[in-house]
């Protein structure tokens, strides 16, 4: 492997990582043997909202043939949602993205991001944001779509969110669903299938299942007991 004018050569076993700064070029590979790749381009300024910022901050600097088990633990559960056509959206997928950017940053840049001290919403923001979710379960709300809110970057957005309302966004977002189907299920005569478009699921079988995660039931073993309750 020919990175900028160095060849590097290593033997690669499973979980094996080469991760490379922006502006680093990758000239050439040679993969001898049977060999699965997975290449991540993750824009790191673009989820800490500092253009042009990049390079002398936060730019991860090169690290060949490296194993970190949280960077594997969160890159897996990126492949198996894209695996599921995105199903969760898009506040989940960004929020990996997210997570792993801060976990790069503090971890392998030449000069980490300066540690922040724990900050949480005002009153005024924690209410903005919630009246925004209830507005929007139907969408396919985003991490960028929830920190306009509060003229955050996505990054610094997802870290106050957790601090404030003690789980992460997607988490949060996922809960105030289930709390509206549980209630368009018990209260009202409509189908499953529009209740699961009312509150932001990809399909009915997508509700069903984290609806089973949440409440240890099924969306219709649910409305048929509130029903004869």
């Amino acid at each position: 492997m020919q990175v900028g004018t160095r060849d590097n050569e290593a033997i690669s076993s499973e979980g094996a990582l080469v991760m490379a700064g922006f502006g680093l070029e990758y000239r050439s590979m040679d993969w001898r043997g049977a060999t699965d790749v997975l290449f991540l381009d993750l824009d790191i300024e673009k989820l800490y909202g500092q253009p042009g910022h990049l390079s002398s901050e936060i730019n991860p600097i090169h690290h060949f043939m490296i194993r970190d088990n949280n960077i594997t633990a969160i890159v897996l559960r990126m492949v198996a949602e894209a695996k599921e056509y995105c199903e969760s959206g898009a506040l989940y997928a960004q929020s990996l993205s997210a997570a792993l950017a801060a976990y790069i940053s503090s971890h392998y840049t030449s000069r980490p991001a300066p540690s922040r001290r724990t900050a949480k919403f005002s009153h005024a923001q924690s209410n903005r944001i919630q009246e925004f979710v209830n507005a929007h379960l139907a969408d396919d709300i985003s991490l960028r779509d929830l920190a306009s809110t509060a003229q955050l970057s996505p990054s610094r957005f997802a870290e106050i969110f957790k601090h404030t309302f003690e789980c992460a966004p997607h988490q949060y977002v996922i809960h105030r669903r289930i709390a509206v189907a549980m209630r368009l299920l018990a209260e009202t005569s409509l189908p499953i299938s529009e209740i699961t478009q009312l509150t932001g699921f990809s399909d009915q079988s997508h509700l069903t299942t984290v609806f089973r995660k949440v409440t240890n039931t099924t969306p219709r073993q649910y409305q048929l007991a509130r029903c004869n309750a």
